[in-house]
């Protein structure tokens, strides 16, 4: 599968397609499958699925009053934390 990718790559780059640039493009597709997600990433993806979850169904008017509610509610809160200071 990374073979066909590379080559797809490599066409629509409009560059040459030789053995060489395939096998680099190989290589550089299976360092990227080993790499592990940082933590910061996939607390962010994870994130951005609940919100997609709350919000699905929802008018476009429906999700703006969503937004302005939370961020009235952010706003509270970090008013509430500087009075504790």
């Amino acid at each position: 599968m990374q073979f066909y990718q590379a080559v797809l790559e490599m066409t629509q780059a409009g560059g040459g397609v030789t053995k060489s640039a395939v096998q680099g493009r190989v290589n550089t597709l299976q360092v990227h499958d080993r790499m592990h997600e940082p933590e910061c990433v996939k607390m962010k993806r994870r994130g951005a699925a609940l919100v997609a979850e709350k919000i699905a169904g929802m008018s476009r008017t429906e999700q703006l009053e969503y937004w302005r509610e939370l961020s009235r509610k952010m706003l509270e809160r970090k008013e509430s934390l500087m009075a504790e200071k």
